[in-house]
């Protein structure tokens, strides 16, 4: 799940109760990072030393390869479109 984001880092965590496979996670602006997996209840933050620009959408996606089995693939999703700084 990503479960928190701003213009310069993205917060994916594993919400399962079993460790996860390696996974892809897109982030607009940033591209395509890969994970090796997470164990049950870690998270990880990915930093980015430029951000993306002030305005705009901002979008992360987890899993964006649909690579890992999930019971909610909904919370893989975090947008914040349309936003002014």
């Amino acid at each position: 799940a990503i479960t928190a984001m701003d213009t310069r880092t993205v917060t994916v965590t594993n919400r399962g109760d079993a460790a996860s496979g390696a996974f892809n996670v897109t982030v607009i602006g940033w591209g395509v990072v890969r994970f090796t997996g997470l164990a049950p209840g870690e998270s990880r933050q990915l930093t980015s030393s430029t951000g993306t620009s002030c305005g705009g959408d901002y979008r992360a996606v987890a899993d964006s390869q649909q690579e890992v089995p999930e019971a909610d693939e909904a919370d893989n999703r975090l947008e914040y479109l349309g936003v002014i700084c």
